[in-house]
C-alpha cells in the first residue's frame, strides 16, 4: 500500500513479533469458537500478534479472545478508521477494547472512508502481507476467509487450518 492508517499502539507491530492471521467464518460453529479459543490460549505468552478484519464472527472473536488472553491484536476493517465510518459499526466497542488493550486499528483507506464491496477483497491482501502464518477456522467456497489463505499461498505464507468436528455430521 501506498500509505497505512493507524490508531492505537504501534508496539503491537514490534520487529520479531510473529504475525498470525487468523480467518473464518461470520457464522463460526460452536465448535469453531471452542476450537479458536483454544488455540488463542495457547498462544499466550509466546511474541506473538493476532491479525484479524474486525468482522462479526470469527474475526471478532479473533479479537476478543486476543484481548482475554493478552495477546496484541491488530484489527484491519474493510473501512477507514474514523469513529464515524468504522465498519461494522456492531464492533465499535471492540474497536475501543483493542486499542485501549494495546492493540492496533489499521487501514489503508482514508480515515473517513465508507466501506463499499471491492475493499474487503482488498483487505484481505493486506492481512495475508503481514502474516507470517494464516490461521483457517472455518470457510465457505468463495468466500473472503478463501480469497486470503489463497494470497498467503501467492505469497508463500503458511497456511494451517482448524481441521473440522470429526464428530459433525456435516
Amino acid at each position: 500500500p501506498k500509505r497505512i492508517y493507524t490508531v492505537g499502539s504501534p508496539e503491537a507491530l514490534a520487529l520479531g513479533t510473529k504475525v498470525i492471521t487468523i480467518i473464518g467464518s461470520r457464522n463460526l460453529s460452536s465448535y469453531g469458537r471452542l476450537a479458536l479459543e483454544k488455540v488463542i490460549a495457547g498462544l499466550a505468552g509466546y511474541s506473538i500478534v493476532s491479525v484479524s478484519g474486525l468482522a462479526r464472527g470469527c474475526d471478532g472473536f479473533v479479537h476478543e479472545y486476543s484481548i482475554k488472553y493478552g495477546i496484541p491484536t491488530i484489527a484491519i476493517p474493510g473501512s477507514g478508521l474514523d469513529d464515524k465510518v468504522l465498519y461494522p459499526p456492531s464492533n465499535k466497542h471492540l474497536a475501543k477494547e483493542i486499542i485501549k488493550s494495546g492493540g492496533i486499528l489499521l487501514s489503508e483507506e482514508e480515515p473517513e472512508t465508507r466501506t463499499q464491496t471491492w475493499m474487503f477483497p482488498k483487505r484481505n491482501r493486506l492481512m495475508a502481507q503481514l502474516a507470517d502464518l494464516i490461521l483457517v477456522v472455518e470457510g465457505h467456497k468463495n468466500s473472503g476467509t478463501q480469497i486470503t489463505a489463497r494470497l498467503g499461498l501467492e505469497y508463500g505464507r503458511d497456511v494451517a487450518v482448524i481441521p473440522h468436528d470429526i464428530f459433525s455430521n456435516a
